[in-house]
């Protein structure tokens, strides 16, 4: 089953704008960071996300972006109105929090080089929502080894192997 787990867009990196922050032991590589952010910038909850946003002001240029946190894995469909209710406003006390981390604790010139930036608090503020239902992602339910790799890195290795099965092929046949 899919582990449930908070993922963060903030345009409020320093000079580098635009950053993901991930928990510790974030399964999702960075292109899939980027498509739960997409997803819940379209639509603020999915059947597999909640998420919360605020309109921000970045530190270097003063545009104003959306800072965005994503509780993704969690089954929506099986939450009670009261349960959806507390959980987002339990999402909307940390972005609070979130904007502390970003702006006093976070030091961006130092850790902004990577897009994804792995921080110890989201795995701490991750243990406030253990006990909900989570949704099994298809891969998952027959192949729970492809969650930890990433399906990104699943095709490459795919890629690979062909390409050493050709190379075999063609020096057997010389």
């Amino acid at each position: 089953m899919n582990k449930l787990q908070l993922v963060v867009e903030t345009p409020r990196a320093g000079k580098w704008n635009h950053r993901f922050i991930v928990a510790q032991k974030c399964r999702l590589c960075e292109s899939e960071v980027a498509k739960v952010i997409a997803a819940a910038r379209r639509n603020p909850q999915g059947k597999n996300y909640l998420s919360v946003s605020t309109e921000t002001a970045q530190s270097v240029s003063g545009r104003i972006g959306k800072e965005i946190l994503v509780l993704e894995g969690i089954d929506v469909k099986k939450l009670s109105n009261t349960q959806l209710r507390q959980i987002i406003a339990q999402l909307e006390k940390r972005l609070t929090d979130l904007a502390t981390l970003v702006t006093d604790k976070i030091d961006w010139e130092k850790e902004g080089k990577k897009i994804r930036v792995v921080r110890p608090e989201l795995t701490e503020w991750e243990k406030e929502f253990t006990g909900l239902p989570t949704l099994a992602l298809p891969w998952e339910k027959d192949f729970f080894w492809m969650s930890a790799i990433g399906l990104s890195h699943l095709f490459w290795l795919g890629g690979v192997l062909a390409g050493i099965i050709a190379i075999t092929i063609i020096l057997l046949s010389i």
